[in-house]
C-alpha cells in the first residue's frame, strides 16, 4: 500500500506545526488511506525523518503531497531533493510527487467564493490576488496568471506576489492608482506571519486607495477533497 506524505512548510518555533497537524488530522479523520504529515521547518518531523521512519517500518511506495499553493522553490527544489536522497540510499523505493493544491479546480471555487462574499457586502473597484511567489523561479507567477484566467468576477482582477517580479512592494501603488477601494485577497493557507507582515507594510505605504483584506483560505474544508483527488490520481 502506498504511504502518503503530506509535506507542509510549518515553522521551527511556536505551536504552528502542532496546530497544522491537528487541522490535517481532523480534516482527514475518515480517510481510508495511510498518511503521515511532515514539516519542512522541523527538527523532529521533517520529510527526511518521517520517510526514513516509514521505510524502516517496511513501506517502499510513497506519494508526496505538497501542501502548497503553487510551484515555488519548495516544490521545485525541495521535493525532488527528498526523492533523490532516498533513491540514492534504497534501490527498491518509489516516489510520486503530486501537483501543488492550487492547480486543482476547487481552489478556484474557494477563492471565488471568498471574493464574491466580500463583493456582496462592499463595492470594490478591483480585486488583487496575492501569493507567496519566488525570487528564484517565475513559475509561481505563471501559475497565478493562469489561475486568474479561470476566475470570473464582476470587477477587474490583478495579481501580485510577496516575492518575485510582480512584488506588491514594487507594483501595488501602480495597480491601485485611480482606484477608491480595492479588495486584497491573500491566497495563503492561513493568516500567519507573512500575511500579517504584508498588511502592516501596506498600511505604512499610505496609499490614496483604501485597501481591505479578506482572510486567507484558512483551511477551507474543500481542501480535503483536493487532497483526496491528489491521492486518487
Amino acid at each position: 500500500m502506498t504511504m502518503n506524505i503530506i509535506v507542509v512548510h510549518g515553522m521551527r518555533k511556536g505551536t504552528l506545526n502542532q496546530e497544522l497537524q491537528h487541522f490535517i488530522n481532523s480534516m482527514l479523520e475518515d480517510a481510508t488511506y495511510q498518511y503521515e504529515v511532515a514539516f519542512l521547518e522541523s527538527e523532529t518531523r521533517n520529510p527526511y525523518r518521517v520517510v526514513e521512519q516509514v521505510i524502516q517500518s517496511g513501506e517502499r511506495d510513497f506519494r508526496i503531497i505538497p501542501f502548497m499553493i503553487f510551484s515555488g522553490a519548495h516544490f521545485l527544489d525541495d521535493m525532488p531533493a527528498i526523492v533523490q536522497h532516498f533513491k540514492q540510499q534504497y534501490d527498491d523505493v518509489s516516489f510520486t510527487i503530486c501537483e501543488p493544491l492550487g492547480h486543482h479546480p476547487l481552489m478556484v471555487d474557494i477563492v471565488k467564493d471568498k471574493a464574491m462574499d466580500a463583493l456582496a457586502q462592499t463595492d470594490y473597484d478591483a480585486v488583487i490576488l496575492y501569493v507567496h511567489g519566488s525570487t528564484k523561479y517565475r513559475k509561481p507567477e505563471e501559475e497565478l496568471r493562469a489561475f486568474r484566467e479561470q476566475l470570473t468576477l464582476p470587477v477587474p482582477i490583478h495579481v501580485l506576489t510577496l516575492y518575485g517580479s510582480i512584488s506588491y512592494k514594487d507594483y501595488l501603488e501602480e495597480v491601485v492608482e485611480g482606484q477608491k477601494r480595492v479588495l486584497f485577497l491573500p491566497i495563503f493557507f492561513y493568516d500567519g506571519y507573512l500575511v500579517n507582515m504584508t498588511k502592516k507594510r501596506i498600511k505604512q505605504m499610505n496609499l490614496d486607495c483604501q485597501i481591505d483584506f479578506t482572510t486567507s483560505i484558512n483551511f477551507d474544508q474543500r481542501l480535503r477533497e483536493i487532497i483526496n483527488d491528489r491521492i486518487d490520481d
